[in-house]
């Protein structure tokens, strides 16, 4: 009798054993998910201010596109004002 309680007090720690390390794997698991989300948001974040920049920029962009295109024009109205004469 000392044996078979032997035997079920192991085949007990070996089933809570095996529980503990399928815990400790979903464990695991969730965390390389979050760590993989949190990686995603960062990502999206960094993004997120690249184009609020470029946004923020946009119209000074515009200013210096209509600045070169105005002074194009002038030079090309003086160079043909001057060839008339």
């Amino acid at each position: 009798m000392g044996d078979t309680q032997d035997d079920t007090i192991q085949t007990r720690i070996r089933n809570m054993i095996a529980e503990s390390d399928k815990f400790q794997a979903g464990q695991r698991k969730l965390i390389a998910e979050a760590e993989k989300f949190s990686a995603e948001q960062r990502n999206l974040y960094a993004e997120a201010l690249k184009h609020d920049r470029e946004r923020a920029l946009a119209p000074w962009r515009l200013s210096v596109l209509t600045a070169g295109a105005v002074a194009a024009m002038f030079s090309a109205v003086v160079t043909a004002l001057h060839s008339w004469h």
